[in-house]
């Protein structure tokens, strides 16, 4: 499991590297932080600059470069989302339970779980039952508790937001 900042990301494609090197490169699904007022973005629109709403792109200009990026390594172990360091995916929000839902590979589809936390995971707006795995598809928003949204992508999805990014100018 990887965690790394936009940063990190839009320093690489600002270095000119091609989208087949990118893809090839990252490999997995990310999860990408996305500003907590956003709400569900994209829900099944075709491209992701048609998917972003750039005042959302706006909104978030100044911590952009800080914004976190996970990977979602393909693999038989489960990841973990919570606020401990252990986990997976670590949410540090008050809202967030210690072990809050899990994300699992099955064959090519990526699940989510909420392990009965107490605020609640979210699809696309939608809550989640406890217990009750949910096939989490590219562009779904992912909400844990009353924190940040986190935006499903490919890789070559998160390339082409890169691009967006630097186009206006983050």
């Amino acid at each position: 499991m990887s965690v790394r900042n936009v940063s990190h990301f839009l320093e690489r494609v600002a270095s000119g590297v091609d989208e087949q090197t990118f893809v090839a490169e990252l490999v997995d699904y990310v999860l990408v932080q996305v500003d907590a007022s956003a709400g569900s973005v994209g829900a099944g629109d075709a491209e992701v600059t048609a998917k972003i709403d750039p005042g959302m792109i706006r909104r978030q200009a100044e911590s952009s470069r800080d914004t976190t990026v996970h990977s979602l390594p393909r693999g038989e172990e489960p990841i973990t989302v919570g606020r401990v360091p252990t986990s997976g995916v670590q949410i540090l929000h008050s809202s967030v339970s210690k072990l809050h839902a899990q994300l699992t590979w099955q064959g090519e589809e990526l699940m989510v779980e909420d392990l009965g936390s107490t605020n609640g995971t979210w699809v696309n707006r939608v809550k989640l039952e406890p217990n009750d795995p949910h096939r989490v598809r590219p562009d779904d928003t992912l909400r844990f508790g009353q924190g940040d949204a986190y935006l499903v992508m490919t890789p070559k999805a998160f390339f082409n937001y890169l691009n967006m990014l630097r186009r206006f100018g983050i």
